[in-house]
């Protein structure tokens, strides 16, 4: 077994880090949302769709 250091903060090798990026700055800033139901149904709005797009734009692989 090896121990592999990696910095505490780095996007590239964490692809999910984009996609939070993204999504707190165009779902969830600046906005509230009433209902949980609602929260959901927007985040399913935009987070069906990347299941029959390309994602390497968010993970550069």
């Amino acid at each position: 077994m090896e121990i592999i250091y990696s910095p505490l903060y780095s996007s590239e090798p964490n692809p999910i880090e984009k996609l939070w990026l993204y999504i707190k700055q165009n779902i969830l800033r600046n906005k509230v949302y009433n209902t949980i139901a609602l929260l959901e149904s927007t985040l399913r709005k935009f987070i069906t769709p990347l299941f029959h797009y390309d994602t390497t734009y968010l993970t550069y692989y």
